[in-house]
Order: structure tokens, then C-alpha cells, then sequence
């Protein structure tokens, strides 16, 4: 099995295995598709934010508050 200076000898039939690159391949579409999926989804989003903008706030510190007459059930 080993040769004259103890290594083991050079295989010259080394099999190439085909299915790592296969492999690969889909892992990087896969990626490319989630790239592209992730890209148009974040512009329809901007599309339909922009497309239904929201109302004007109301400025909170002058509106009165509602004192409620009767105590709260709570509070009993």
C-alpha cells in the first residue's frame, strides 16, 4: 500500500464528486432569489406607505382632558 519512501501512493483515478457544486449552486440562488424577493417587497412597501400617508397628528398638549363624573369601578 505504500511506496518506497513510506507515503501513501498518488491516486491517479482521484473521483471528482459533482454534487457539492450542485449544491452550492442552489445555496447561491437561493440567496440571489431571497436578495431580489426582499428588494421588491421593501419597494411595495414604500409604495403603498407613501400612497396612504398618515393624517395630520393632533398636537396632544391642548386638548382638555374628559374628567369622568362618576369614580372609575376600580376606585370603589
Amino acid at each position: 500500500m505504500t511506496n518506497d519512501t513510506g507515503n501513501l501512493p498518488e491516486s491517479r483515478n482521484k473521483r471528482r464528486y459533482t454534487w457539492p457544486w450542485f449544491v452550492l449552486a442552489a445555496v447561491l440562488l437561493g440567496i440571489a432569489l431571497a436578495v431580489l424577493w426582499m428588494s421588491k417587497e421593501i419597494e411595495r412597501a414604500r409604495r403603498i406607505r407613501d400612497a396612504n400617508p398618515p393624517g395630520p397628528r393632533a398636537n396632544r398638549s391642548t386638548t382638555s382632558l374628559v374628567v369622568p363624573s362618576q369614580p372609575a369601578l376600580w376606585q370603589l
